[in-house]
Order: C-alpha cells, then structure tokens, then sequence
C-alpha cells in the first residue's frame, strides 16, 4: 500500500526537480519610477475599487463648496481671501507657500474632473470659456449633491428612528 503511494509521490518531486527554472518577467520596467496605487494593482491582478477623484457627494459638503469658491477664483480674488485670512497671516513662508501649491493641486483636480466630464460628453469647451464652464459644473454640482445629501440625511433619520425603535421594543422592555 505504502509503494502505491510513494511512487507517485516520488515521480511528482523528480518532476519538479527537472523542470527548468525560468526567471520571473521584471513586474514593471525599471526606469517607471516608483509604483503608483494603479501599478501595484495591476501587477497584483487586481482594479481600483473607486476611479480615482470622483468624490460622490463630496460636493455637497459645505467646506468642499468653499474649497471650490476659492480654488475657482482668480489670483487676486485669492490673494484678497487669504490676505483677509488672520490664520493664513500666522503661517511661515514655507507654510504659506504649501498651501498655495496645495491650492494649485487641488485646481488642477477639480479642472481634470470638470474637463472629463465634458470629454466624455462629447464637449468642447473652447479655451476663452473655460473658467465660465468650470464655474457652471461645479455650481451646479454642488447644488445637486447638497440635494441628494439632504434627501439622503432625511431618509437616514427616518431609517434609524424606525430601527431604534425596533430594537427598544426587542432589548428596552416594551417602551
């Protein structure tokens, strides 16, 4: 009984044994810099669960609605809102000069957003109305998110008063 299992057994590992060895494929050239979150999942096999940047209700919240307003502003407009700022006056150099690269990313994001939404529309927004049609996404995008927000906010209330309820009458005695 015992020979019936080592033989196979044995011809198994002589198999592997002999078989060649191949080098693995380098998983991403070298000269790709370091790995992004895509490229990590890639290689793992795996997709991003959520697209990068597309905050869903995001822009229903009222400091996002600020963030907007500042970041779609001209250079002066937010030099006079950071001048009249008392915190942005407490802030070093280096500080001051981060939060306005901070700013600059944060443009540039909300730019892409905007700008694939009319790409994938069929959209072409010429260059002179740009900043007209940045201004009209986002304000119309936040006044549909903060709608959404609320009617989910209301129905949230209502769905944990019922439930509270539920679970007073199973663990609260009946009251």
């Amino acid at each position: 009984m015992e020979s019936r299992l080592v033989t196979p057994l044995l011809i198994l590992a002589t198999g592997l044994l002999a078989a060649p060895v191949q080098a693995a494929p380098p998983a991403r050239p070298p000269q790709a810099g370091p790995p992004t979150h895509e490229m990590r999942s890639e290689e793992r096999g795996r997709k991003r669960f959520m697209p990068p940047f597309k905050p869903f209700l995001m822009a229903g919240q009222p400091e996002f609605a600020r963030m907007i307003e500042a970041a779609l502003a001209t250079e002066a407009e937010l030099e006079q809102k950071l001048d009249a700022w008392p915190r942005y006056q407490e802030l070093d150099e280096a500080a001051k000069r981060d939060m306005r690269n901070g700013f600059e990313r944060f443009r540039r994001r909300i730019r892409e957003e905007a700008m694939d939404e009319a790409t994938q529309r069929g959209w072409t927004i010429p260059p002179g109305q740009e900043s007209a049609y940045l201004r009209s996404y986002w304000s119309r995008r936040i006044q549909i998110e903060t709608q959404i927000r609320a009617r989910a906010e209301e129905q949230w209330k209502s769905s944990m008063e019922q439930a509270m309820a539920e679970v007073g009458r199973a663990y609260g005695g009946g009251k």
